[in-house]
């Protein structure tokens, strides 16, 4: 979808709702069972490293860190169903949200 450049129309057809206009993370209170892309559950932000779980994926979207970049920093492997997803919000505000995959 994302290579393709079409993920507004897909948001737009389930209803789902951007993080920020740059980002390309949408939103739903609901779960979307045939959303035809990864879907996580949030868990919260990150304000702590000390919280935070060494085994994680990380996905960088409209965020000053590149994946890399954070992996690096905060001794991550990637590898189990977290994943940390640091990007922007709105009135651009950057955050780090700790996620679980759900599928």
């Amino acid at each position: 979808v994302l290579k393709a450049s079409c993920q507004d129309e897909v948001a737009t057809a389930f209803g789902l709702e951007k993080l920020h206009p740059q980002s390309n993370f949408f939103t739903s209170m609901e779960l979307l069972k045939k959303y035809p892309g990864r879907v996580f559950e949030f868990m919260g932000y990150l304000k702590d490293k000390k919280d935070l779980p060494r085994d994680m994926h990380v996905i960088s979207r409209n965020h000053p860190l590149k994946a890399d970049q954070i992996k690096k920093k905060f001794q991550l492997v990637e590898k189990g169903q977290e994943y940390l997803l640091a990007t922007t919000l709105q009135k651009d505000k950057k955050v780090m949200m700790l996620t679980r995959r759900i599928y």
